[in-house]
């Protein structure tokens, strides 16, 4: 899915210069909240691991 986006992303910006399409990331990233999980990554931090324990259990809606 999120090729699709990309290239979605790609076709609809393809006429942006450089500088234009830098700017649209950094403030796209910039307006978003830090992420609980990878805050502090680059420290050793890394997200927590998945629980799989109900993994095998079939899903039932809430």
């Amino acid at each position: 899915m999120s090729n699709v986006a990309d290239l979605a992303w790609r076709e609809d910006n393809r006429r942006k210069s450089n500088g234009q399409l830098t700017a649209l990331v950094l403030f796209a990233a910039m307006r978003n909240p830090t992420s609980r999980n990878f805050c502090g990554y680059w420290q050793g931090n890394s997200p927590p691991d998945p629980d799989f324990e109900d993994f095998d259990r079939p899903f039932a809606p809430a």
